[in-house]
């Protein structure tokens, strides 16, 4: 038996001896995300590069947890890790019993471009630097100390406790500053040492000294400069040389690529090739280029000619196929302890009572006047375009039980008290909105449109036949269909445009994803339109129309939109604003979506949409208390809402119990503990720049010059709880600092005591730096101890040449429910204790 086949020898002993026996070419087809069998070796096939960013995204239907950002606003490690178990439990199972419930050999585990079931891209762990980032809504918040730890519960929890075996790998991205969508894969973000060292690298190194993950995944961008992906500084020396990591690193998809055609730091793409993996890139992702991989493509020729050593393609190799060997991919399932998992833990009972906790510790009271809770008996008037939807954000699955919205929700918890207004608002004749299946049929009568799905851009061969309620998709992370594998892929949409109002409309398609010589066509009666184009229709009449889409790049998304002539438009709002006038309190479900935030789009303002704005002053006008619910995943700059509502809740987008947390939270059944993972900003007018890279130029809780509207920590609850008795007590490898916490209100509660220290006054350093947080669940009355330790390392600070060094000094610790500062005390939340720690040598 030879010796990779032999299971008594270590992981490390089997790569190594199945690398020397395979050819250049076959290793370079493992060191690509889509590696074919190797019937000669018996290597099996293996397609990397699923994504569990807050559940298992595809193939089939799991259990949908809140988006990543929320998982921040928990503040509980403990419970990410739980969430991270709970989604690689599922992903087990789906791995080994899914043909069960994905019958078609396309649906199949490893059925298509990242359909694998065992290694996930996730967790996204770059910061909130700035909350116009379109891809805010993944990360765990703007504090690299919050966001390192969270980081490293959710590969623990993903990657299991076995001893031998991996029950899936974690790969935290994007390696690093990855802060930009409009120019990413070009960005060069300069920075200073002290920028690099204290925030873009801090939650990566907490990550992978406590987490031990088993893949990173490098960054589009560039660091003054170099581009991650050719960084030996950052691949090598920093992550394995300082930080000990022992994984693999893999691109991000295209990302060697771009070393030639966006960074142009190349002529040649094959030596962007030889580039990124002498700098220590190990796995390619490709894609999304002329090239589908470079390293298979070019590598050979590069070693050839001495640009690269297949000494290092073998290093790389025997990384990559350790972590396959860790996964017990080369091994039978009865010694693979995660085999064992049933397909019945995919959306169990236990699964979404952690989707459900999560939630309601993640959900965020920014305001209460007392209005809250609402009592039963109350009469409600539920309103709001995100009342009835369940938006879960970017990088997500399709939940196996049905989501429930905050209409289900109020609904079920408050009956008959509940009058719901479907959302209707219709937009100006210079706004647009999708044409809906209510003004489009299929060629056989049925709303929607006829959908012929290719797997290919030629519209070539037998496509898959279905029926759409609206040309309305951004894909971005699944195929459009089960039956499409490829990168590439094309759409043909026909029927009939029914128009109720006669007049001129204005006639859209909104795309991305497709290469300039392939725009999107839009026909209407045989009639092909540009992008966007004027075209008289008549109420009652049927129009031929027929909509055409090739997907050749990232971000796929199309929507056919139109404007309806000015004729049509009556008061917009009529209804909410009469259910209001009706109603004790108004619950306004509102905020965002993918189309606003999520990878590819930066956010060009940080209010909410000006016909969402419109239609709360409408409520507010009403006289009668308005609680508004925000569900979104970055931060927003909402003064008005802050000034005149009665309630303002943050939801995040809360996964598929959100709408039973959000009832469960307005009654007072239970009770808020979320705090905020970022500031919320007064105005954009308070940032800098976009692009200004610089954290002490105004950015983050840790260096603001700007009071914000919330801050980073803050949240109310119920109940309140009061912080006494500080002290501070030397121990052999450093600070043991404690208060006491107690529960000086009416109703039961968790608390999230968090630490804080200041930098002893030293100029040009964090104001504050969070360094400790416990979440307390305690009754009316009771009290408990709360104690962080601390070490040198919690009083390192960085110059401007990115040198670390313990400094000595008289630093200020703060123990309490929010931040010490002066806006948390304003909004009343800054209960608090103080103690002086003498940090000496």
């Amino acid at each position: 038996m030879e010796p990779y086949r032999d299971t008594s020898l270590s992981f490390a002993e089997r790569a190594e001896d199945l690398v020397r026996r395979m050819t250049l070419q076959e290793k370079l087809e493992v060191l690509i995300e889509t590696s074919e069998a190797n019937e000669r070796l018996g290597i099996p096939k293996y397609y990397h590069g699923n994504e569990a960013l807050h559940g298992v995204v595809r193939p089939g239907k799991y259990t949908v947890f809140p988006q990543a950002i929320a998982f921040g606003a928990m503040f509980d490690p403990a419970l990410m890790e739980e969430i991270t178990a709970a989604i690689s439990d599922e992903a087990r199972a789906m791995h080994h019993h899914g043909d069960a419930v994905l019958p078609k050999e396309s649906e199949r585990p490893f059925g298509g471009r990242y359909s694998g079931l065992l290694t996930f891209w996730s967790p996204d762990l770059n910061l909130c630097r700035d909350p116009r980032w379109g891809r805010t809504p993944e990360t765990y918040g703007e504090d690299p100390y919050l966001a390192g730890k969270t980081g490293a519960a959710f590969v623990r929890g993903l990657q299991g406790n076995d001893p031998r075996y991996l029950k899936a790998v974690a790969t935290p991205k994007h390696f690093t500053a990855n802060n930009e969508e409009h120019n990413r894969f070009e960005c060069d973000a300069k920075m200073s040492e002290k920028t690099f060292r204290e925030y873009h690298l801090e939650p990566f190194r907490i990550a992978v000294k406590e987490g031990h993950p088993a893949a990173v995944m490098a960054a589009y961008n560039a660091i003054n400069g170099i581009p991650c992906h050719e960084s030996r500084r950052l691949l090598t020396d920093i992550l394995r040389g300082e930080w000990g990591f022992d994984g693999y690193v893999v691109s991000d998809c295209s990302g060697v690529a771009r070393l030639w055609d966006a960074h142009k730091r190349y002529a040649d793409p094959a030596d962007a090739a030889s580039a990124a993996m002498n700098a220590g890139v190990d796995l390619e992702c490709g894609g999304y280029s002329p090239y589908e991989h470079l390293y298979k493509e070019f590598l050979a020729k590069q070693v050839e000619c001495g640009k690269v050593s297949e000494e290092r393609i073998d290093e790389a190799c025997r990384r990559v196929l350790t972590a396959r060997f860790r996964l017990g991919q080369f091994d039978p399932d009865e010694d693979v302890p995660y085999a064992r998992i049933p397909l019945s833990v995919v959306g169990c009972e236990k699964h979404r009572e952690l989707a459900l906790r999560s939630a309601l510790e993640s959900i965020v009271l920014l305001k209460n006047d007392g209005i809250l809770p609402i009592p039963r008996g109350k009469r409600i008037a539920l309103v709001g375009n995100n009342a009835a939807v369940c938006q879960f954000g970017d990088y997500s699955g399709q939940p196996l039980h049905a989501p429930v919205s905050a209409c289900d929700g109020l609904t079920a918890e408050y009956g008959g008290d509940v009058t719901a207004v479907p959302w209707k608002w219709r937009p100006g004749s210079q706004t647009y909105t999708t044409v809906d299946e209510a003004h489009l049929c299929t060629p056989d009568g049925q709303p929607g449109l006829r959908g012929e799905y290719y797997a290919n851009a030629g519209f070539l061969g037998e496509p898959r036949i279905r029926t759409d309620a609206a040309v309305s998709f951004a894909w971005n992370d699944q195929m459009p269909d089960g039956y499409i594998t490829s990168v590439q892929y094309a759409i043909r949409w026909t029927g009939m445009l029914c128009p109720d109002v006669t007049g001129v409309y204005l006639m859209r398609l909104s795309w991305s994803g497709s290469a300039p010589c392939e725009k999107p066509t839009l026909r209407v009666d045989g009639r092909e339109l540009g992008q966007e184009a004027a075209i008289p229709l008549e109420a009652g009449r049927s129009y031929a129309v027929e909509v055409e889409y090739r997907k050749a790049a990232e971000n796929p998304m199309i929507r056919l939109e139109w404007a309806v002539p000015d004729g049509d438009l009556a008061d917009p709002f009529a209804g909410e604003c009469a259910a209001a006038e009706e109603a004790d309190v108004t619950v306004a479900v509102v905020g965002l979506g993918r189309e606003y935030e999520s990878e590819g789009h930066d956010r060009d303002t940080l209010g909410l949409p000006p016909e969402q704005e419109e239609f709360l002053a409408r409520l507010f006008d009403t006289g009668k208390p308005v609680v508004v619910v925000l569900i979104n995943g970055g931060p927003l700059s909402v003064p008005e809402i802050e000034r005149r509502a009665a309630a303002v809740i943050e939801a995040w987008y809360p996964g598929e119990r959100g709408g039973d947390a959000l009832a469960a939270l307005l009654s007072g059944r239970e009770n808020f503990s979320g705090r905020l993972p970022a500031s919320f900003p007064r105005s954009a007018d308070d940032l800098p720049p976009f692009d200004d890279y610089e954290m002490a130029h105004g950015r983050t809780y840790m260096y603001a010059k700007k009071p914000p509207l919330w801050p980073f920590g803050y949240g109310l609850s119920y109940t309140r709880f009061a912080y006494a008795d500080p002290a501070v007590t030397r121990t052999p490898d450093g600070w043991e600092v404690s208060a006491a916490v107690e529960n000086v209100g009416g109703r039961a509660g968790e608390e999230v005591a968090e630490l804080y220290v200041d930098s002893a006054g030293r100029v040009g350093q964090p104001m504050l730096r969070l360094r400790g947080f416990r979440r307390l669940a305690l009754a009316p009355g009771e009290r408990q101890i709360c104690v962080f330790r601390l070490t040198e390392e919690d009083f390192t600070l960085y110059d401007e040449f990115g040198r670390a060094a313990f400094v000595p000094g008289v630093y200020t610790a703060f123990i309490g429910g929010s931040q010490p500062d002066t806006r948390s005390r304003e909004l009343g939340a800054a209960a608090c204790v103080s103690a002086a720690i003498r940090a000496d040598i």
